[in-house]
């Protein structure tokens, strides 16, 4: 692996970090940055300088994390809906930005599809297994009258003394079942 290929990897490897993670990286530069200037320009680092780095860090980290409480939402419905949740909708935020909002409402015109469709679905399977059904049962109505009419055949043949010597198979069917005719 070169250096280049190194250097690559590691910028990945720090986009990929979580989004938290590099807002409160970000505001550490800033803060880092602003504290080296105070030194540089000769102010004190004092109790009451470090008290307030601590107080605005933990505001930003604070911020940040109410910030991103829209996009943890999303995702929380996300995983519901993976989980077969399909009645779940995002709820409007009253932290989130217009994207936000707009990703939100997409979200749940996608899911409000996916329900109609699935009803649809069902409505055309039940269609379709009725259908089947009908089919079939004409099938063997059908089936049933073919059988009777060939059954009534054989028995006519036999009650006239003929029998059926076409068809040696249907013979023997005809005379281990047939009743002997005077």
């Amino acid at each position: 692996m070169t250096s280049l290929e190194a250097r690559r990897g590691i910028r990945l490897a720090a986009l990929r970090v979580p989004l938290v993670a590099k807002l409160v990286g970000a505001n550490l530069l800033v803060v880092g940055l602003f504290t080296g200037i105070w030194v540089v320009v000769g102010g004190p680092i004092n109790a009451f300088v470090i008290v307030a780095i601590t107080v605005v860090v933990a505001m930003h980290l604070a911020l940040t994390l109410v910030a991103l409480h829209p996009i943890r939402d999303l995702e929380a419905v996300a995983t519901r809906v993976w989980d077969g949740d399909y009645g779940v909708r995002v709820e409007r935020s009253a932290v989130a930005d217009r994207e936000v909002l707009r990703v939100g409402s997409m979200f749940n015109i996608l899911l409000d599809g996916l329900v109609a469709d699935r009803a649809k679905m069902r409505v055309l399977a039940a269609e379709v297994i009725a259908a089947g059904d009908r089919e079939q049962g004409l099938v063997v109505s059908d089936h049933r009258a073919i059988l009777g009419t060939h059954v009534g055949g054989q028995r006519t043949g036999i009650e006239q003394g003929g029998g059926v010597a076409e068809h040696p198979v249907a013979n023997r069917h005809v005379d281990v079942h047939a009743v002997p005719v005077r």
